[in-house]
C-alpha cells in the first residue's frame, strides 16, 4: 500500500507506487514515494532522481522538482544528475536554451546516459540535423531506454515534424515489451492515433455548390497534456452555435452525430430569438482549435475563433496561424503568452482585423502591435439564446453546487451543498458531438438540480449568470488579466457585453449564409465593429 512507500521512509518497499497512488497523494509526499519506489528495484541514484523529476513535473510540482534539483545540485556525487534533472525541468517548460547550456556543462556521453530524450531535443531545436543523427543513434543502439524516454523522444519528434522518427519510438516501446507507466499508457495511444493521422493524405470533401462550410470547434491536439479535458471549452462552442442554428431555416450536412447536435440546438432556439428568411444548405466542419493544420478542411470554410490561443504542442509550436483553408472571425480571442504572437501570427491577426477580445489585458496587448482590437467579452455570456427566458426554479431544499472549489471551501450559510468538477479525463477523449450534448445536460443540470452555484471556473461563471442561476465567482486569482473586464460589471455591463456580442454575431453570420463573398462579410465585420475599435483606442492608447 501507499502508506507504506510514505510512512516507512522506503525501508520496507520492494515496489514502485502505481500511477492512482502517486496522484493521490502530496508533492512532498510523491518526491518520497518515487525515490523510494525506483531505488528499490535497483536504479542508481542517479536514475531515481531523474525519474522523481519526471513524475513531479508530469503532475505540476514544479517548485518540488526544482528544489529536488537544487539539493542534488549541491551534493558533488549528484551534481551531474541535478543538471540533468535541471534539462528535464528546462525541455518540460519549453525553454531549450536553458537545457543546452546545462547539457554542454556535462560530457556528452553523461547526458547520453542520463537524459537522451532531452539531449535529441535540445539538439532538434539547435541543429536539426544532429538531433536526428543521435535519434537514429539511439533506435540502432542496444541501450535500455525506458518507455517514457521512447516516449519523450516521440513527442519531440512529432512537434519538429520527425514523422518517421516519432512513429519508430512509438514502436519501440512495443518491441522492447516495455510498458509504459499507467499515467502515460493513453498519452502513448493518444500519440499513435495523432502519428497516424498527420502520416495520412487527408483530403476534404468538396462543397457543393451553394452550400456554405462552418467550423465547428473543438480542443483536441496532438499533446496529450494540452488537449482539453473542460467541459466548460464545449460551453464556448455550443455558445457559438447558439448564433448560428438561431436561423431556423438553415440545414446542416457533415457528420451524422455533429449534424444531430446542431439540429437539436435549433429546436432549443428561444422563440424570441429565432431569425427567419434565409434558406441556406450549410456544411459544418469540425477543426481543432490548437490543431487545424492537421484537420480537414474544405477550402472556404467560415470560422469563429474564439477561447484562449494558443495551446503548444510540447511546449515546442503552436499551431497557429490556421490551416490555410480557414476563414476565422475572431470574436471572446484571448492570448497571454508573447512568444505565440510570432511576426506571422502578428501578421495574420492584421488580415483578420478587428480581433474582438474577451478580456481587456488582450485588446491591450494587440493594439500595441497594431492590431485593430476591441473588447467583446465572452461568448459564454449569449449561451441564453439556446435556454428559456424564464429563470430556473429548482427544488427549495436543493444544495449548492461547489464547482473546481478547494476541498476547504465551504457552501454559503451553511447550505447543503455538492462537489463538482468541469475537468474530466472522459471529456479530453470523447467525440466532439458527446461533449456538446455534455454541456447542454451540464447547464441544464445547474438549471434544475441547485439552488445555486459558487466556482472558480470562468465558463461556469459566465454562462450561469447568462441563464439567470444564482451563481458566485471565487477564482484562484482575483487579479488574473484573464477577467479583465469580466469579474464585477453590473447586470447593464453584462447585458451590454450579451448584446454586443448578439448583434455583430447576427450581422456577419447573416452575411454569410445569405452567401455573400468573403470581401463583403469582412466589410460588414469592419464596420459594425468600428465604433468598438475606437472606443478601445481611446481607453488604451498606444505608445508613441
Amino acid at each position: 500500500m501507499l502508506r507504506s512507500v510514505v510512512d516507512d521512509r522506503g525501508l520496507r518497499v520492494a515496489r514502485r507506487p502505481s500511477a492512482e497512488e502517486i496522484s493521490s497523494i502530496s508533492s512532498r509526499e510523491r518526491t518520497r514515494a518515487v525515490l523510494v519506489g525506483e531505488l528499490a528495484p535497483g536504479a542508481s541514484a542517479p536514475q531515481a532522481l531523474i525519474a522523481c523529476v519526471r513524475v513531479l513535473m508530469r503532475h505540476g510540482n514544479v517548485s518540488e522538482a526544482r528544489s529536488l534539483t537544487r539539493a542534488a545540485r549541491g551534493m558533488p556525487r549528484l551534481r551531474e544528475a541535478g543538471r540533468a534533472c535541471a534539462a528535464v525541468i528546462a525541455v518540460t517548460q519549453g525553454h531549450f536554451g536553458a537545457a543546452e547550456a546545462l547539457l554542454r556543462a556535462m560530457p556528452r556521453e553523461t547526458a547520453m546516459g542520463l537524459v537522451p530524450a532531452e539531449l535529441v531535443a535540445v539538439e532538434l531545436a539547435t541543429d536539426r540535423h544532429a538531433g536526428v543523427a543521435t535519434f537514429e543513434a539511439l533506435l540502432g543502439g542496444s541501450g535500455d531506454l525506458t518507455a517514457e524516454t521512447w516516449l519523450t523522444l516521440a513527442r519531440q519528434a512529432f512537434a519538429r515534424g520527425e514523422l518517421e522518427l516519432c512513429e519508430q519510438a512509438l514502436g519501440r516501446i512495443e518491441a522492447a515489451g516495455a510498458t509504459p507507466p499507467e499515467d502515460l499508457a493513453p498519452e502513448t495511444r493518444w500519440l499513435k492515433r495523432w502519428t497516424a493521422l498527420a502520416r495520412a493524405e487527408r483530403k476534404p470533401e468538396p462543397i457543393p455548390e451553394g452550400q456554405v462550410a462552418m467550423a465547428v470547434l473543438d480542443y483536441k491536439l496532438p499533446d496529450y497534456r494540452r488537449a482539453s479535458a473542460n467541459v466548460g471549452d464545449y460551453l464556448q462552442t455550443v455558445a457559438s452555435l447558439g448564433h448560428l442554428v438561431r436561423h431556423q431555416e438553415l440545414r446542416f450536412h457533415g457528420d451524422p452525430s455533429l449534424v444531430a447536435q446542431l439540429s437539436t440546438l435549433q429546436a432549443r432556439v428561444r422563440p424570441d430569438r429565432r431569425l427567419p428568411g434565409i434558406k441556406r444548405e450549410v456544411t459544418v466542419v469540425p477543426v481543432n482549435r490548437d490543431a487545424s493544420s492537421l484537420d480537414a478542411i474544405p477550402d472556404g470554410t467560415w470560422m469563429l475563433a474564439f477561447g484562449w490561443y494558443m495551446h503548444g504542442w510540447f511546449q515546442v509550436r503552436y499551431d497557429f496561424p490556421f490551416h490555410p483553408h480557414l476563414r476565422p472571425l475572431f470574436v471572446s480571442f484571448h492570448v497571454n503568452r508573447p512568444r505565440a504572437l510570432s511576426a506571422e501570427g502578428v501578421a495574420y491577426l492584421r488580415k483578420h482585423a478587428p480581433i474582438g477580445c474577451r478580456d481587456w489585458g488582450t485588446v491591450r496587448r494587440l493594439l500595441e502591435l497594431e492590431i485593430p482590437a476591441f473588447f467583446s467579452g465572452c461568448i459564454t455570456s449569449t449561451i441564453d439564446l439556446l435556454f428559456p427566458a424564464e429563470p430556473p426554479h429548482p427544488e427549495a431544499d436543493a444544495p449548492v453546487a461547489l464547482v473546481d472549489l478547494p476541498p476547504d471551501a465551504e457552501p454559503p450559510d451553511g447550505s447543503r451543498s455538492a462537489r463538482l468538477q468541469h475537468a474530466n479525463l472522459a471529456v479530453r477523449e470523447a467525440a466532439l458531438p458527446d461533449n456538446l450534448g455534455r454541456a447542454v445536460r451540464m447547464l441544464e443540470a445547474y438549471r434544475r438540480d441547485f439552488s445555486g452555484v459558487v466556482t472558480s471556473r470562468l465558463h461556469g461563471y459566465l454562462p450561469l449568470r447568462a441563464l439567470g442561476v444564482d451563481v458566485r465567482f471565487c477564482p484562484q486569482r482575483e487579479d488574473d488579466e484573464r477577467f479583465d473586464g469580466l469579474v464585477g460589471i453590473d447586470g447593464a455591463g453584462f447585458a451590454a457585453m450579451e448584446e454586443g456580442i448578439r448583434v455583430k454575431l447576427e450581422v456577419v453570420l447573416s452575411s454569410i449564409v445569405r452567401g455573400d463573398d468573403e470581401q463583403a462579410v469582412r466589410a460588414a465585420w469592419r464596420e459594425i465593429c468600428a465604433p468598438d475599435v475606437e472606443a478601445a483606442r481611446s481607453r488604451s492608447p498606444t505608445p508613441g
